[in-house]
């Protein structure tokens, strides 16, 4: 953990001077692993985990595409946390929300070997905006760095997966319609 602390450092660096990244969507299932940039796989996979129009199938599909099986996960400090855990919270975060909205902030990629999309550390700022029919928008922050890296036993085309999830989220408003 103390090497993605020291890169979330010198990112976080490169995204105060200026270093942007692209924020359109993109369909993972048709894009080949080496048409789409490291931030960018991210970001799809993110909005496919979010996606609140999947079936329990489809978004089990999206899940199984986006976390590796071995992923090492730490949410606002607390080590120890399982896949289950965060597929279940993915979830339950989509209970009951008719729309989220995810908004990609300073997000920055570093790969160890130059143009290296299948590897690497992507980090930023995550907000979640959920609208839940009539009731109030409720919004969350997650600062993230993510390390990605490809995983031999998948069988699909773009082998990426996450493989360290290191977060902290907090709450930033509710109450607007």
């Amino acid at each position: 953990m103390k090497f993605f602390a020291t890169v979330a450092a010198s990112l976080l660096v490169c995204a105060q001077i200026g270093l942007a990244a692209p924020t359109a969507a993109v369909d993972l299932a048709t894009r080949a692993p080496k048409n789409l940039t490291l931030i960018a796989w991210f970001e799809a996979a993110m909005r496919s985990n979010y996606d609140v129009s999947l079936s329990d199938a489809q978004y089990d599909k999206a899940f199984e595409a986006t976390w590796g099986q071995n992923v090492t996960l730490q949410a606002n400090g607390r080590t120890g946390l399982t896949r289950p855990s965060l597929k279940a919270a993915i979830a339950g975060s989509k209970a009951n929300a008719t729309k989220i909205e995810l908004v990609f902030r300073d997000v920055i990629a570093f790969q160890p070997t130059p143009g290296d999309e299948s590897t690497g550390i992507v980090a930023g700022t995550l907000i979640t905006i959920s609208s839940h029919g009539s009731a109030p928008k409720t919004a969350t922050q997650t600062i993230f760095i993510n390390g990605v890296a490809p995983d031999s036993s998948v069988t699909t085309a773009d082998k990426r997966r996450i493989v360290t999830d290191d977060t902290v989220t907090v709450a930033i408003a509710s109450g607007r319609k």
